[in-house]
């Protein structure tokens, strides 16, 4: 059968032989509105690891069984959080920018394609001073590879996330 237009919410679906008389059938078809995806975060992560957890923005999606975020063509499961998020885990993938959509009943895509970049793991070879006064607020330089300048850019001390400046 093919589905008509319908009002959000759950109808009962019916079948006919002869086009007069329906049968009931006790199964139920769900209308729901066209989710749409508007951004992710973060929209980088690393590929080798695949272990980044991203949150999907959104409307409109919903709690089921089928939902899933697809990076190109890979599928992972998402979690909902509510009507406009839901949270996945990015699989691994070579470096490089990949196209991502959802989907909530595991067959129609969400309106809107967000892009993720999958980035080289950083490398972290040395700090400069190493150690400092417990009051803080001293610059600490840190040298490596594969740092990307990002306004999202941090480090952490322990438990405490301060932001950073990228320097070539």
């Amino acid at each position: 059968c093919v589905t008509p237009s319908g009002a959000a919410g759950e109808t009962i679906v019916e079948i006919s032989f002869n086009g007069l008389d329906f049968y009931f059938t006790s199964q139920s078809y769900d209308f729901y509105p066209q989710p749409t995806i508007k951004s992710l975060w973060p929209s980088m992560g690393q590929g080798f690891v695949g272990t980044t957890v991203v949150t999907v923005y959104g409307s409109n999606f919903r709690e089921s069984m089928e939902l899933a975020c697809i990076f190109d063509s890979t599928e992972v499961r998402a979690a909902f959080v509510s009507n406009s998020s839901i949270v996945c885990l990015a699989p691994q993938h070579p470096n490089g920018i990949v196209s991502v959509h959802t989907t909530v009943n595991g067959v129609d895509i969400a309106e809107g394609t967000l892009n993720f970049s999958y980035v080289p793991e950083a490398r972290v070879l040395g700090i400069m001073p190493s150690r400092g006064l417990i009051s803080g607020q001293l610059l600490a330089f840190i040298s490596g590879s594969n740092f990307i300048n990002t306004t999202a850019l941090k480090c952490k001390f322990e438990t405490v996330q301060t932001q950073a400046t990228f320097i070539d």
